[in-house]
């Protein structure tokens, strides 16, 4: 890619200061604090010295996935079943229920760490369940999710290369975003 090189600094003058503001004065990635509460040395924006046509590419580093913090989605009284007979009998129950996480993360996140290929969204729960249960006994299934939460993170980078110059690595920001995956489900039975 091409653009227009124009990188800023700041430029603190403390030459006719103190001499703790002589010793501060260079230039600076971000706006340097005033040293002391009567320091009024200029402090000037800057920009890199001979703006030229460059290429560049953007780079990501530092590039972090963490997770393992799992949590419970509780779906409570999926099937509900009450034995109205007059004598002790055997039940196949179905379970239908769809657990669903959130994994929407932002497209340069997607593109660093794959989101959508390596994570669920959703799972669905089919199931028949065999039960016995005695005159007037009900059951409730439930259906618990369990989820876990992902963050990723990056620093963005961009290498320019300006002409007839050395690379130059720039760094812009860091960027992140989380997901909720769905890493499994399991069914209860529970007496009503």
């Amino acid at each position: 890619m091409a653009g227009l090189l124009g990188i800023i600094y700041y430029h603190f003058d403390g030459s006719d200061g103190c001499d703790t503001c002589t010793s501060m004065t260079g230039n600076y990635d971000e706006e340097p604090n005033r040293p002391h509460p009567n320091c009024d040395c200029p402090i000037t924006t800057e920009v890199f010295a001979g703006i030229e046509d460059f290429d560049y590419e953007t780079v990501y580093k530092n590039k972090t996935q963490t997770g393992g913090s799992t949590y419970e989605q509780e779906h409570q009284g999926v099937t509900e079943f009450i034995n109205n007979s007059h004598s002790k009998s055997k039940f196949t129950l179905s379970v239908s229920e769809t657990i669903e996480g959130s994994i929407s993360v932002s497209a340069e996140i997607e593109g660093i760490f794959s989101v959508s290929g390596t994570y669920k969204e959703t799972e669905t729960i089919n199931r028949s369940i065999e039960v016995e249960l005695e005159p007037g006994q009900g059951v409730s299934i439930d259906v618990i999710g369990i989820l876990e939460t992902v963050n990723f993170s990056a620093e963005r980078w961009y290498i320019a290369y300006p002409i007839g110059g050395d690379p130059i690595e720039i760094y812009d920001e860091t960027i992140s975003d989380s997901i909720e995956a769905v890493s499994g489900a399991r069914v209860e039975i529970n007496d009503l």
